[in-house]
């Protein structure tokens, strides 16, 4: 597997259809921020996620996504919920033993969703071990692949600290200048 094609056949798909990327992305966050802020995100961000896969394959079809794409997930979330408590529940218990076999069995366990939203008369359990069977052997390609966006996650996140660290300066500032006037 050439990676540098992989990546560019992913940029090509995006570029195509970006308004409506940008779109959907921005709704996708919104949706998944108010779950977490009402503490209702445990039960549904995985429904979400399922429902972002949705969105993804839409995009390497050619189709645009809607807005209820977004929300499209929710109509399974029992299945989704059931497969990422598994998930997580198998990679913390391999990550018990050492980091590294948590970071495999995260691979392993990497196309378990995309299983359940191929077949969703599967089982959570069929589809773990359906992606464990299509991940043998690309493991190190797969973490690869994301090693190859590392810099970008980096580069993205040096904004948010500078911003950050400067409004916990004014907030300092602000708290003293607080006292002072007091």
């Amino acid at each position: 597997m050439d990676l540098a094609r992989i990546k560019s056949f992913a940029k090509g798909k995006i570029k195509e259809r970006f308004g409506n990327v940008l779109i959907i992305t921005l709704i996708s966050m919104i949706a998944s921020a108010a779950c977490s802020a009402a503490y209702i995100g445990v039960i549904l961000v995985p429904a979400l996620t399922l429902s972002l896969l949705h969105v993804n394959i839409a995009f390497l079809a050619g189709r645009n996504a809607e807005i209820k794409d977004v929300f499209w997930g929710v109509n399974d979330w029992w299945s989704a919920l059931k497969l990422n408590v598994l998930q997580s529940l198998y990679t913390t218990l391999w990550s018990l033993l050492f980091v590294i076999p948590g970071i495999v069995a995260a691979y392993r366990y990497r196309f378990a969703l995309f299983n359940l939203y191929e077949n969703p008369d599967i089982t959570p359990f069929q589809a773990l071990d359906m992606s464990k069977r299509q991940t043998m052997g690309y493991k190190a390609q797969l973490f690869a692949l994301d090693v190859s966006y590392l810099g970008w996650f980096i580069l993205a996140a040096i904004p948010t600290f500078v911003e950050s660290s400067f409004l916990a300066f004014e907030m300092a500032v602000a708290a003293m200048a607080f006292t002072a006037s007091g």
